[in-house]
């Protein structure tokens, strides 16, 4: 799979998921289940700048396609930014991956605040985006008919070194500079599909833990996670 080159490459953040089950489906006949299942799925699917349901397109051009036994979509045109412009990739095998950008790197002419690419890392985000792919990967496997499964879930985030970790939001004051000298980070953990809910504090924390080490040892609280993943299942954008 190939990634973007050059100075968007540094713009990007990729994590794969892998839904392991006994049982495998031909690429068509997950296609169909995907269409009935992942609309129901997709449905509570919210991302902070894009407060609305991601759905999965039936037709137009950002309908998904079948590819080497795998179906994929790119959700982006020539006005969409890295951060608005996701790719993923299933696989017949349950295999889920998705790249997105980060939206900190899109805010260079945003009236309230004014980041250059490259130059800042959330505090929060990190905490919203895994907390969303792990519910979405519950309601996907629970779709497929697959609760009783297990989900090995593999984050990496690349460009960091050079960011200095802050609150885009506001929401967070950080007093301290922190900024990660490290260029990259993967977090990896396998959990029950049916833990996740329950656990989904503890699993969040568990990946972005190593994550936020790299800015100067820093190490977000039970209770700041708790709280971010309270506002994204609130829809508090």
């Amino acid at each position: 799979m190939s990634h973007a080159e050059g100075p968007r490459e540094r713009r990007m953040r990729c994590a794969s998921h892998s839904c392991t089950s006994s049982s495998t489906q031909p690429t068509a006949r997950l296609l169909m289940r995907m269409r009935a299942g992942k609309r129901r799925a997709a449905s509570s699917w919210y991302t902070i700048e894009r407060p609305r349901p991601v759905v999965l397109q039936t037709s137009g051009s950002l309908r998904p396609y079948v590819r080497q036994n795998t179906i994929e979509c790119h959700i982006g045109d020539g006005d969409n930014d890295a951060a608005h412009a996701d790719y993923w990739r299933v696989s017949d095998h349950g295999e889920l991956f998705i790249v997105r950008g980060y939206v900190e790197d899109t805010m260079a002419n945003e009236r309230q605040r004014a980041y250059q690419p490259g130059a800042v890392f959330d505090l929060t985000l990190p905490v919203w985006r895994i907390g969303e792919c792990l519910l979405f990967m519950e309601r996907l496997a629970s779709a497929l008919g697959a609760s009783d499964s297990t989900v090995t879930v593999r984050v990496e985030w690349t460009g960091l070194r050079g960011r200095k970790l802050a609150s885009v939001s506001g929401r967070r004051l950080l007093h301290d500079n922190r900024v990660a000298q490290a260029e990259r980070q993967v977090s990896q953990t396998t959990v029950q599909v049916a833990s996740i809910s329950p656990s989904l504090v503890e699993i969040v924390r568990e990946l972005t833990l190593p994550l936020y080490a790299l800015f100067d040892f820093f190490q977000p609280s039970v209770q700041l996670v708790s709280e971010e993943l309270g506002r994204m299942q609130r829809r508090e954008f």
